[in-house]
């Protein structure tokens, strides 16, 4: 299932993260070493306001801007911001030095 294939998506039960940006100690996807121009992780948290978007890829969070540009998927099909970008979904992002180009997000697997 592609679900799968993306990774197995865990629902992080982060406290102090809600649906706002955490302060301190973030980092930019283009600040983290040995990265390729895509990215996969878990959404942890979303400010649509400020077009930004936090994603946990190897246990480090890293903001994600994006666009009226940005393309989004859900489910493999097409989207928008609002309804891709959730808290506890999985997301493949294409990223030029952490500015989202496209966000191909997956609703979590329920166990």
């Amino acid at each position: 299932m592609l679900r799968t294939t993306l990774g197995v998506v865990c629902v992080l039960g982060l406290s102090g993260i809600g649906a706002g940006i955490p302060a301190g100690g973030d980092v930019s996807l283009g600040e983290l070493q040995d990265q390729p121009a895509v990215a996969v992780g878990s959404i942890t948290s979303v400010d649509l306001e400020e077009k930004l978007f936090v994603l946990m890829v190897d246990e480090t969070e890293a903001m994600v801007t994006f666009d009226a540009e940005t393309v989004f998927v859900l489910d493999l099909e097409e989207s928008t911001a609002e309804e891709a970008l959730q808290i506890g979904y999985g997301a493949t992002v294409t990223h030029d030095d952490g500015h989202a180009s496209r966000v191909e997000a997956v609703t979590p697997v329920d166990e």
